[in-house]
């Protein structure tokens, strides 16, 4: 893919072979992306959980900003506490103000969930059409069962988060029980047969955000969404490390390039 000059610069920058490890590249509403992290990005390298929450934070930020609230993006936390038996009332807590904001506008529900072997898959709820929407790289027959129960329990904690008083009279959700709606899988995505790039499908997903279709485009470059991904979480508004990263790019380009 085409890189641009300040793109080219960061991603100079972020793997710099000298550069310290654990230096924050990123930080947003207290969630903090370290270099360890975005080497994750690297092709070949399994992209780890913090990269995927950042996308999470990174899409609800450009939602709450610019696209009123018409996506909500659990981040990989949800599932994980979900069924660590977190209550409906410390679920509200941590989710509510942060990632569920109530919105008369809010047309999907997007939950990524990993499964105990690191296999990643994605949950889409449409308030619109009344589905739930299944989206998975590579699903065994043995594990179809599991997933979808996993994905009615997740619905059904959804469905009791939104019926507290914290969401009003014009949230539509609060009057509907979407953990009964019918689970239909995701249409022309190929089963990769291993669980490798699951984690760089979800990302293309995610991307979607309210123009999402059950109909996928079952191709993936996988390396394009890494290089991509690396330079949106850097380079973009929510980022508040944004400005200090960019100079400091600027300036190790300059070394690299004298």
């Amino acid at each position: 893919m085409q890189l641009d000059l300040v793109e080219a610069q960061i991603i100079a920058y972020v793997y710099h072979p000298n550069k310290d490890k654990e230096e924050p590249l990123v930080s947003s509403n207290g969630i903090i992306g370290y270099r360890s992290d975005f080497d994750t990005l690297a092709p070949g390298m399994i992209i780890n959980d913090k990269i995927m929450t950042l996308i999470c934070r990174r899409s609800t930020w450009i939602q709450n900003n610019y696209n009123r609230g018409a996506v909500w993006y659990l981040p990989p936390s949800f599932a994980e506490d979900v069924f660590s038996g977190m209550s409906t009332f410390k679920l509200i807590d941590r989710y509510f103000r942060n990632w569920m904001e109530p919105n008369s506008n809010l047309k999907y529900i997007y939950v990524p969930i990993k499964t105990k072997t690191g296999h990643w898959f994605l949950m889409v709820i449409s308030l619109e059409l009344q589905m739930k929407y299944y989206l998975d790289s590579f699903c065994p027959m043995e594990d179809i069962e599991c997933r979808s129960t996993t994905m009615s329990i997740l619905s059904k904690s959804l469905n009791r988060m939104v019926r507290f008083p914290y969401y009003g009279t014009t949230f539509d959700g609060r009057s509907i029980d979407f953990s009964c709606w019918p689970l239909e899988q995701a249409k022309g995505i190929p089963n990769v047969g291993h669980s490798d790039n699951a984690a760089a499908w979800l990302i293309k997903w995610i991307d979607m955000g309210e123009c999402f279709t059950p109909n996928i485009q079952g191709e993936l470059l996988e390396n394009n969404i890494r290089i991509r991904v690396a330079t949106r979480l850097l380079l973009e508004m929510y980022n508040e490390l944004k400005t200090t990263i960019e100079v400091e790019a600027k300036e190790n380009w300059r070394l690299i390039n004298s």
